[in-house]
């Protein structure tokens, strides 16, 4: 039985540590706001908005700053957006948003990056072998569970309050004549 946990561990460990790569890759791609980066990953965030929008004034492909966040224009229908990560107090979960124009509304979605979903996935699959494997352990299994309930309840609301901060601003874009950044 001993050697169907060491398997386990060690599949468990190696996926963990190419989820780590993947989550900086995405990260990178992310702040690049490469389209690719932003279609997969947790939804989190979701809701719509009637702004009166001309996308004639849209600059498709071009990257604008704002104080703090980021955000392109891929097509006339679609914006990408996220937050300086490098720049601000960052959590573990960053959010990425996608705004989509129809109608006279916006529509908007944020969601957590793929490769940190895996990689606390794997912790919590770690963390159960572990408390499984050694007899009474219990307790060992209990901290990194409740390590990571903390985690997420910390840095959820400080993440999804840096995407709503960026969305305002560039709801001030889209919505007036002139950039108010």
């Amino acid at each position: 039985m001993k050697n169907i946990y060491d398997a386990l561990i060690m599949g468990v460990y190696s996926v963990a540590g190419l989820s780590w790569l993947f989550t900086i890759y995405e990260l990178i791609t992310m702040h690049l706001l490469k389209s690719l980066a932003f279609k997969y990953g947790l939804p989190i965030l979701k809701f719509s908005e009637s702004i009166s929008v001309d996308n004639t004034t849209f600059e498709i492909g071009k990257s604008y700053l704002t104080r703090s966040g980021k955000f392109k224009f891929i097509n006339q229908q679609e914006c990408l957006f996220c937050h300086k990560y490098w720049t601000m107090f960052c959590t573990p979960f960053p959010i990425k948003g996608k705004i989509k124009f129809s109608d006279g509304s916006v529509y908007i979605e944020g969601k957590i990056l793929l490769g940190t979903i895996i990689f606390m996935l794997m912790w919590i699959i770690g963390w159960t072998i572990g408390g499984v494997r050694t007899p009474g352990a219990l307790k060992y299994t209990l901290v990194g569970w409740g390590f990571l309930l903390f985690m997420l309840l910390f840095s959820i609301p400080i993440e999804l309050w840096h995407i709503r901060k960026v969305y305002k601003e560039v709801k001030n874009y889209i919505s007036s004549d002139t950039i108010t950044i």
